[in-house]
């Protein structure tokens, strides 16, 4: 197997840049989804504590079920990069 060349790992080196910026962001947006769904977890939890469960029951049961299913799909359906 040949040594790889300057320009080879000039190029391998920008895509690990790149693939670590985009593992960056990715984390942070993660971290966001979650302190996101932990609040309307949180918020719903209240509701349901003051006895006012019906209004809100079809969203108490969208934010347990679809939540999390969705959130890979949101965070992978998102523009690729070359």
């Amino acid at each position: 197997m040949q040594k790889p060349t300057d320009p080879e790992l000039t190029r391998l080196r920008r895509e690990l840049d790149v693939l670590a910026s985009v593992l960056s962001r990715t984390d942070r947006q993660i971290k966001r989804l979650e302190q996101a769904y932990t609040a309307v977890i949180e918020r719903l939890a209240l509701t349901e504590d003051s006895g006012h469960t019906n209004t809100f029951d079809p969203l108490l049961n969208w934010a347990r079920n679809s939540v999390p299913h969705e959130l890979p799909a949101r965070l992978y359906s998102r523009r690729k990069i070359a």
